[in-house]
């Protein structure tokens, strides 16, 4: 599915907001899992210096340090770490399977109060694939 291309029109409250399918980003390489949220307008996902952390994000020039203004999700699930010595808020992807996520639904703003903590930049809701048509091992 592109995502991008899917009407929008009465489910989308903003343009701040959209989704995006899993063809959008299926096309190009990923070095870094982080890479999955830079298919949302305006993201940045880049390496940060030093091993062992996460990526360090920015959205619309404004810096997320370590994804703790940005919340996300799988199927619901917050991501984000809530107790963390790096920064309370630390977003770290890497645990998850990019050929597994089916869609990125985006928000970006602080404008929606059920994106819980974390959202003071935006928010993200990967969703993952029921089931395969076919084996990726």
């Amino acid at each position: 599915m592109w995502g991008r291309s899917e009407g929008q029109k009465g489910t989308a409250l903003s343009a701040s907001e959209g989704l995006v399918g899993y063809a959008d980003f299926s096309t190009r390489p990923l070095s870094r899992v982080g890479e999955l949220l830079e298919v949302i307008p305006g993201m940045v996902a880049t390496q940060h210096s030093g091993e062992g952390k996460a990526n360090q994000y920015f959205l619309r020039g404004m810096n997320l340090d370590h994804g703790t203004d940005f919340a996300a999700f799988i199927e619901g699930m917050p991501i984000n770490q809530r107790s963390h010595a790096h920064g309370q808020g630390y977003l770290d992807l890497n645990f998850l399977i990019p050929e597994l996520v089916s869609t990125v639904q985006f928000r970006r703003g602080p404008y929606y109060a059920d994106s819980q903590d974390f959202s003071t930049a935006g928010s993200s809701e990967f969703s993952i694939y029921d089931r395969l048509d076919t084996g990726f091992v």
